[in-house]
């Protein structure tokens, strides 16, 4: 497979739906066209020959009404290789979606030949309404979280918070083509970047950011870490988190000195990068699933009725003879729907392992970055050890300097992690312990570091509570990880989150209800919205949700919950 993409079509608008199936063959009889072959073959079912070395297939479904619910084109071209080049589309769901498929193989016994994504990918996504997935509104309906346009959709300073929502949205499935336009674009940058949309669309969705304002604006909303420079353009895959500078290294990005120069080739990556990762996205399950076994009530031609002189039969041999091809259709159709029931269950098998692999993939990302992070701590910490270790010997401390001190090993359980909570001097765990020990039964592979990062968000808020109520740090816990102050405990602030959002407590705030000492509430409970990410892939994903008492009657933090993760609306 060269080139698959999936193109989800917005049909929630029932004054405007757009008509599939007519755009789909008016762009397919267009194509054909400019390949030098007729259109006609597009009005009927079944294989057409266009030329010795050229077919065209015209699969259909519809439903017991009438109505078209399937189509399938496959135009097959046997020259040097074998090129077979598939449109699938699915009329809209219950959800108000739609679906094209558009598919490019070649099969050869040598090398492939370079081609690029057939020219009908952005075709289609000019003439009709693409989307990246739709996302629950809090009025019970839904709206597309980004619209996938053929040439780039021009940002403003204005509006910089409606990419900046795309960019983050947690229902984005695409990946994300920023560029910002340079102090004094030249003719390479253009001609390159053109390219570039030509080959992305259909598979991201595409931003220009127009002018230098719209550069500094986008800058100031995103931050420094992931923002894109004058002339440079970046690609960002789904989950972008902009308070995390870790997460910056996920999204790569070309400058304008790299895609300006002529014996650079790396712009060519922009459109392959994405290319490849719509590829190895699973086949949605109604594409997985589509018979097409041309069911419509067709209208038949007159048939002419045969004279004596043009058959022999008579009417016991005629009937015996329907029999036999009456029993002979039959088989062929089971025979053609088995086939299908196991197309369709090692599709299943297939998605279901490229579903696997996408999450795999994506959780070493998060992981590489957070590998990245911690590296950055250490790195910091160890700078800060060799400059109190000279300061040590500067006042004639050196054998201090260098003294090994043995230190308890971190904890590998939960079960561990609970049984030394209590040493921690700034925090208190109030909540249920058997709601933790669960943990411990989970993924037996993750359990050991996801213990690990526990102990240490558990130093990082004790030793929150005691600088907070020793020096006066002002600030939250978030803001505590993100400065640094000196001799604190931190972990990374992105795996810190301090409030919900307006949807999960309108919906689940009791769930985030969790137990505090009296002093602290007469009630003995109170909502705690801050809470702590041991991970961010997975059903399971464990939390620690926490609410800072340090002002209050006890001087700690309270952690109410050790457990894995609370309802939201992906879950």
């Amino acid at each position: 497979m060269l080139y698959r993409t999936t193109l989800t079509i917005d049909c929630t608008d029932t004054e405007q739906q757009p008509d599939i199936f007519k755009t789909v063959r008016g762009n397919a009889a267009a194509w054909l066209d400019s390949k030098g072959y007729g259109a006609e073959a597009l009005g009927s079912s079944g294989q057409h020959q266009l030329d010795a070395s050229t077919t065209l297939d015209v699969v259909g479904s519809y439903s017991p009404d009438g109505d078209e619910i399937g189509l399938r084109l496959q135009f097959i071209e046997q020259r040097a290789q074998r090129w077979t080049t598939t449109l699938t589309a699915v009329g809209p769901d219950a959800g108000g979606t739609g679906l094209v498929a558009i598919d490019l193989e070649c099969h050869s016994a040598g090398v492939l030949p370079p081609s690029g994504p057939p020219r009908i990918i952005r075709e289609l996504v000019a003439a009709l309404p693409v989307i990246d997935g739709l996302a629950p509104e809090a009025d019970g309906g839904w709206a597309p979280v980004t619209r996938l346009t053929a040439s780039p959709q021009h940002i403003g300073a204005g509006d910089v918070d409606h990419l900046l929502e795309v960019l983050t949205h947690q229902d984005r499935r695409r990946p994300v083509i920023v560029a910002a336009r340079p102090h004094q674009p030249s003719g390479d940058w253009t001609w390159r970047t053109d390219k570039a949309w030509g080959g992305a669309a259909g598979f991201a969705s595409l931003f220009l950011l127009t002018d230098q304002a719209a550069v500094q604006a986008f800058r100031r909303e995103i931050g420094p870490d992931h923002w894109v420079a004058p002339g440079a353009v970046r690609t960002y895959l789904p989950g972008v988190d902009p308070a995390w500078a870790a997460d910056g290294y996920r999204h790569r990005f070309l400058t304008y000195q790299r895609l300006n120069d002529r014996r650079d080739e790396a712009w060519r990556h922009i459109a392959s990068g994405v290319q490849e990762h719509t590829l190895d996205s699973p086949v949605p399950e109604r594409l997985a699933g589509l018979v097409l076994l041309n069911t419509s009530p067709a209208p038949q031609s007159p048939q002419r009725r045969p004279t004596p002189s043009s058959t022999h039969l008579n009417p016991a041999e005629a009937r015996s003879e329907v029999s036999r091809l009456t029993t002979m259709v039959s088989a062929r159709d089971e025979e053609i729907a088995r086939q299908q029931r196991m197309q369709l269950s090692l599709q299943h098998q297939l998605n279901d392992a490229n579903a696997k692999l996408t999450a795999s993939e994506a959780s070493n990302d998060i992981e590489l970055a957070e590998h990245i992070d911690s590296l950055d701590l250490l790195d910091r910490a160890n700078r800060e050890i060799s400059r109190l270790r000279v300061l040590l010997m500067t006042l004639g401390a050196g054998n201090e300097a260098y003294a090994q001190q043995d230190a308890e090993d971190a904890p590998r359980t939960f079960e561990a992690v609970l049984d030394r909570i209590a040493s921690l001097p700034g925090v208190q765990f109030t909540g249920d312990r058997s709601r933790t020990l669960r943990l411990d039964d989970t993924d037996t592979r993750k359990v050991p570091g996801w213990a690990r990062k526990a102990w240490l968000a558990l130093q990082a808020l004790s030793s929150y509570a005691e600088i907070s109520t020793g020096e006066g740090f002002k600030g939250n816990f978030r803001e505590f990880c993100l400065r640094s102050p000196r001799g604190a405990v931190v972990i990374s602030g992105n795996t810190v989150a301090m409030v919900e959002s307006e949807d999960t407590l309108n919906q689940w705030a009791n769930e985030r209800v969790l137990p505090v000492p009296p002093q602290v509430r007469p009630e003995g409970e109170i909502l705690m919205e801050a809470h702590i990410k041991l991970d961010v892939r997975g059903s399971i994903s464990p939390r620690i949700h926490f609410y800072d008492d340090t002002a209050g009657p006890t001087g700690k933090v309270l952690v109410g919950l050790i457990a894995r993760h609370l309802t939201i609306s992906k879950t």
